[in-house]
């Protein structure tokens, strides 16, 4: 995603769109910024899993990605609070200054069935959202292919249907419907 985000514009201005984020020609993204924080026990990192960022819109948007995945001890929590928003524009403004002192905030929560987070700052962002974001008509590029094979995955999992706490996952995953080569992939485990 980080790839296609600084690489593919169509892709780019798909997902800032899909999140609902203002429309500037400067959006980046940083990959897992460790942001240096002072919590109760002593110093330590906060690592969000995707931030994007424009400094012409003054505006940061947090992305936590969870597939499969519990969010950690009040994650999310922590990520919304203003210490820990003071030191992200500390930590971007290092590179790329804010021209306002106002920076505007967004938190999404990525999972694949759009699940919510524990911070109520932070808005379900499912993966059918994302594939929004990619456009119909691609070429073949690396990271176009990448694309494509993103919006197969997500298509197809979201026609799976739901498995259940009881029944092991392995089985699950043997049934689900595959194409032969994943099938047989799946039964020689």
């Amino acid at each position: 995603m980080a790839s296609a985000f600084r690489n593919h514009r169509h892709f780019r201005d798909g997902l800032i769109k899909v999140i609902g984020l203002p429309a500037s020609v400067d959006w980046r993204i940083l990959v897992r910024p460790a942001v240096s924080i002072t919590r109760p026990g002593g110093r330590k990192k906060d690592v969000p899993d995707i931030a994007l960022f424009s400094v012409a819109a003054a505006t940061i948007c947090l992305i936590e990605n969870k597939i499969f995945a519990e969010e950690g001890w009040e994650q999310t929590k922590r990520y919304a609070d203003n210490e820990f928003r003071g030191r992200l524009i500390d930590y971007i403004s290092s590179t790329n200054p804010f021209s306002s002192v106002d920076v505007t905030f967004c938190f999404r929560f990525l999972t694949l069935d759009g699940t919510g987070a524990s911070s109520e700052e932070f808005e379900a962002l499912s993966y059918a959202d994302l594939v929004k974001a990619i456009p119909v008509s691609l070429g073949k590029s690396k990271v176009e292919i990448l694309l494509v094979e993103l919006r197969e995955r997500v298509l197809e999992y979201t026609k799976w249907p739901r498995p259940s706490d009881e029944r092991p996952l392995l089985d699950y995953l043997k049934e689900a419907p595959r194409s032969e080569e994943h099938t047989s992939e799946l039964q020689s485990h």
